[in-house]
């Protein structure tokens, strides 16, 4: 727990470094110039929780694995105002699977949950130390996805594909820092607000967690 929080602190830490070494000219642009520019980021989970787990029973020799929390995700933003941008979110939610090996069959069952979202970043400037620091809050609303495979092998092959949808939401706090003319680091924190869905998918029939997560975007 020390090491992984070590490693967060130090990944909030390494963006403001970078940037007291840039000069103001050296800023992509300014509190002023946000209006109809674009942002594309590829954003990584710093959450992600993997687990594995091996069970023996009567049943048979079950292995069980799981990546919970984002794993990564890529986003478009567009500016409508200076401090007012429409975001548009895809990215991996949790991914698990499962084996069990018994006498005679082997299932196997995995599972993917992809949040796809729409929703506001809002800056308030009065915030921000700098041009080349900018906080937000970001509210985001849609569909998750959740889908499933399930493999059963004895004397056939049986595959069963499950599809569900269920409603998302997520609610979270950030900050963006300008590395060049083109580039931007940023962090974010949050929570995903998942509904269940009406049949398990995976593992588990609700999907909500927390987010912490870095980011790379390109300006333009």
């Amino acid at each position: 727990m020390l090491k992984g929080n070590l490693i967060i602190t130090l990944l909030f830490l390494f963006p403001i470094t970078i940037t007291a070494q840039i000069t103001p000219d050296e800023t992509l642009i300014n509190s002023n110039q946000l209006k109809a520019n674009n942002n594309i980021e590829v954003r990584i989970g710093l959450m992600t929780k993997f687990t594995t787990e091996n069970n023996i029973s009567l049943r048979g020799v079950a292995v069980r694995s799981s990546n919970k929390g984002l794993l990564g995700a890529v986003s478009y933003t567009r500016w409508l105002k200076n401090d007012l941008a429409l975001t548009i979110f895809c990215g991996v939610l949790n991914v698990n699977a499962d084996v069990l090996v018994a006498v005679g069959s082997v299932r196997t069952q995995s599972a993917t949950i992809i949040p796809f979202l729409f929703g506001v970043k809002y800056e308030p400037f009065e915030l921000n130390s700098s041009d080349k620091v900018r906080t937000y809050i970001t509210m985001l609303i849609g569909p998750v996805f959740g889908d499933a495979t399930n493999v059963i092998i004895n004397n056939s092959v049986t595959t069963e594909s499950i599809s569900e949808t269920a409603f998302g939401s997520f609610l979270g706090v950030g900050v963006d820092i300008s590395i060049s003319r083109l580039f931007m680091l940023g962090m974010r924190g949050g929570y995903y607000f998942v509904t269940d869905f009406k049949e398990r998918v995976g593992f588990e029939k609700n999907y909500s967690s927390p987010e912490i997560s870095a980011s790379l975007g390109i300006l333009f």
